[in-house]
């Protein structure tokens, strides 16, 4: 997916620690093609794909986490 917004901050890269995704920063065909090789060689190594989705099923982006990472934000400021 190309990094735009909020998904470069919920989306890593899978050359990033503990990253689960395929991230490209350019909207050219270079970086597109790029992308696509390698959730390619992804693909064809089913164990790592298996274990890339379980973890990133286990991911929790819910408003909870997000409202106790505010929360200690804002008390930090206090």
């Amino acid at each position: 997916m190309r990094t735009t917004g909020g998904l470069k901050d919920s989306v890593k890269d899978l050359s990033e620690e503990d990253g689960v995704g395929i991230r490209f920063d350019h909207l050219t065909m270079s970086d597109m093609s790029h992308a696509m090789f390698r959730s390619y060689k992804v693909y064809e190594q089913k164990e790592y794909l298996n274990s890339l989705v379980a973890k990133a099923m286990s991911l929790d982006f819910s408003w909870d986490v997000s409202a106790q990472r505010y929360k200690a934000i804002y008390e930090s400021v206090l």
